[in-house]
């Protein structure tokens, strides 16, 4: 008796996504190739930090801020797209806690 040749079973490779063609095809979406996106390239809650050629928190991260400094340079970059005067003022409430605190560490060391 001949033996039956098994058939192949025929597996389609996926093929990779074109969004150019995806653009074309659907003008009024956006689509985002998720592969080369950064959480750097959205933001919750408003466009504030996406219109600076530097986001703050880059600035931060790369300058190894503490904390308060960080804050303050937040409360600056954004003051005039987001909370205007309350922005400021938050800022320079930090800086006098900065100052209390760095006059309080010294006048204890000396």
């Amino acid at each position: 008796m001949a033996r039956k040749k098994a058939k192949r079973k025929y597996t389609r490779r996926a093929q990779p996504i074109n969004l150019e063609e995806l653009r074309q095809e659907f003008p009024g979406v956006n689509f985002v190739d998720e592969r080369n996106k950064s959480a750097f390239d959205t933001q919750e809650g408003g466009d504030h930090y996406k219109t600076m050629a530097l986001q703050p928190l880059q600035y931060i991260l790369t300058n190894d801020l503490p904390y308060v400094e960080g804050r303050v340079t937040e409360y600056m970059a954004r003051w005039r797209n987001k909370g205007g005067l309350m922005d400021l003022k938050k800022a320079r409430h930090l800086i006098d806690l900065a100052i209390e605190f760095h006059t309080m560490q010294t006048t204890v060391k000396s």
